[in-house]
């Protein structure tokens, strides 16, 4: 009886402490979790400075993350067009040039269709003519070396974005310091500002148009500050970004509906063609 007694009273003990090392454990978390929070609360001031990083040179490298963005986005949506207009042109050149294989080969037997060798020959002269034009309008527009140079700029500038994605997602105090992240990045920056000339006007509009028009999820993001995309939404100066509550949007720009309202009823319809086909 006496030794049931030890046994439930020892089984007692061993719930205490492990009800004290649990609530240890809590209190430990819970400590680690202030202590994230007061380090992101005082990034926020911009008189406390924590491995460098004050709220004002985070804020400023952020405008250069929403210009990164929106070169990211509209050289994406070019690239992939300009691989579209490659890929239709080169696939009639190859269906025209099977047609001018099949009516080679008839040309050569007289047998078969011995009244319409004349008409297959200037339907070979018209085929050859029309793949010849063809390959010159690819060469002269440089598909292939504008969307070689789009696509090497798109692979450093994804790499460059994600990379300051990632560190603004850090703790000030476990990024690197903001001298060499200063060293490391503003001259990738620098570069990656000056986006490939591969565009014209005209084809920068109807990008920017497509993206407004069809794709607003892009635009808005998850609806954070951060993912609102320049310039569709306003990136303001440091001081209001500074008074924007975390609950409050940045307010959209001009931006969207002047792009929609001043394209023309021509371009919109050559769009839409050439979009969906």
């Amino acid at each position: 009886m006496k030794l049931n007694i030890d046994n439930k009273d020892l089984s007692v003990k061993n719930l205490e402490v492990q009800d004290v090392n649990e609530q240890n454990v809590e209190e430990q978390n819970v400590e680690e979790t202030q202590h994230t929070q007061e380090n992101k609360e005082l990034v926020l001031k911009e008189k406390v400075t924590i491995n460098g990083w004050t709220k004002q040179n985070q804020t400023y490298f952020q405008f250069c993350l929403h210009r990164l963005k929106y070169y990211r986005i509209i050289n994406n949506f070019f690239f992939f067009e300009l691989k579209k207009r490659e890929g239709r042109l080169s696939w009639a050149i190859i269906v025209l040039s099977s047609f001018s294989s099949v009516l080679s080969l008839i040309n050569t037997d007289n047998n078969i269709f011995p009244r319409s060798i004349a008409a297959i020959k200037w339907a070979l002269v018209i085929i050859t003519l029309i793949i010849t034009l063809i390959g010159s309008y690819i060469k002269k527009q440089q598909f292939i070396d504008r969307i070689n140079n789009i696509d090497r700029y798109m692979q450093q500038l994804n790499q460059v974005v994600e990379e300051l994605n990632i560190t603004f997602i850090l703790e000030p105090n476990k990024r690197e310091s903001y001298e060499e992240f200063c060293k490391k990045y503003i001259p990738l920056i620098k570069n990656l500002s000056i986006s490939p000339a591969s565009f014209s006007p005209t084809e920068w509009k109807r990008t920017v148009y497509i993206i407004t028009k069809y794709y607003p999820e892009l635009i808005n993001g998850d609806g954070t500050n951060e993912e609102l995309l320049w310039p569709w939404f306003h990136m303001h100066d440091n001081e209001k970004l500074s008074k924007i509550p975390e609950n409050k949007k940045r307010t959209r720009s001009d931006f969207g509906d002047t792009v929609m309202d001043s394209i023309t009823e021509i371009d919109k319809k050559k769009v839409q063609f050439l979009h969906f086909v």
